[in-house]
């Protein structure tokens, strides 16, 4: 009786424990697998706080995942984007929830199809990696995407040394927004610059959409009739760089060419339209 009895109160002190390294190792496995799929360890812990579990709001995710609460939102989002968690709205509460099960599978086929693509844009990618190498040292290109990445390549503009120039297709204001088109002009202030923009109809036309029209000071503009060259998409072209900016039917992106030649040229071709440009008021004469 007393070896039966023993062994009973063995089992009743390593059970607790035995259930919490499961748990741990269940945890763990998920863990490596949502890791695997692309989630970071915080988007992770929060997933794993709302599995085989009702309905939460943020606040009790937060707790329970020991992630903070401002970060908390971004993780669900994130989830939710994903399709493994749900939002309900609940007395006026957003709760979240696991979505299936199934939904797994739906990402790492996603996962698969990606990895297809890649495989089958590979060849090209090595190709422009060979071509990259025959370019001038000198020679630098680089990619922008997003509205963050535009305002960034737009502020590289201000590094320029002296005057820059370009041609304007639509206003900035559409895309970048009054605020940083007013913190722009302020650092172009600040910094002594002069620029000058040539233009065409289209600029009128999303001129007509912004509430301020402030002149710029050290700023000159001219008018390009569209018969002569129509100016489709916007360009800064300043030191040894043309940097190139598309951000209209659904499309937001931008070039930065870096090279001596195609700036030096690029600033030709300018001026040559510049002189066939119209300055604002003998557009406007009745």
């Amino acid at each position: 009786m007393s070896i039966t009895w023993t062994f009973s109160v063995y089992d009743d002190i390593l059970e607790p424990s035995y259930h919490k390294l499961v748990v741990h190792m269940v945890d763990q496995n998920i863990n490596n697998f949502l890791s695997k799929l692309g989630l970071s360890s915080e988007t992770a812990s929060v997933y794993l706080a709302l599995l085989n579990k009702p309905a939460q709001s943020a606040q009790t995710i937060a707790k329970e995942a020991g992630v903070p609460k401002t970060t908390v939102y971004r993780r669900l989002e994130e989830l939710v984007t994903l399709g493994l968690v749900e939002e309900q709205i609940e007395e006026y509460k957003k709760l979240y929830q696991c979505s299936p099960v199934e939904t797994l599978k739906l990402l790492i086929t996603k996962k698969e199809q990606e990895a297809k693509e890649l495989s089958a844009q590979l060849p090209e990618i090595v190709d422009l990696f060979s071509a990259t190498k025959s370019l001038d040292p000198e020679t630098k290109v680089l990619f922008y995407r997003g509205v963050d990445d535009i305002k960034q390549m737009n502020w590289n503009v201000l590094k320029t040394k002296g005057e820059f120039c370009g041609y304007t297709f639509r206003t900035w204001e559409e895309i970048v927004g009054d605020k940083y088109v007013s913190d722009f002009y302020e650092k172009f202030l600040e910094n002594g610059f002069s620029g000058r923009e040539i233009y065409s109809q289209e600029y009128l036309k999303s001129r007509k959409n912004v509430s301020s029209a402030t002149k710029w000071k050290n700023w000159e503009s001219r008018y390009l009739d569209p018969k002569i060259v129509n100016v489709i998409h916007q360009m800064d072209i300043y030191n040894d760089v043309v940097a190139i900016y598309n951000w209209h039917e659904g499309e937001v992106f931008g070039i930065e060419i870096y090279n001596t030649k195609i700036a030096s040229m690029q600033k030709q071709i300018f001026e040559v339209l510049w002189g066939l440009s119209k300055s604002p008021k003998s557009i406007f004469k009745k």
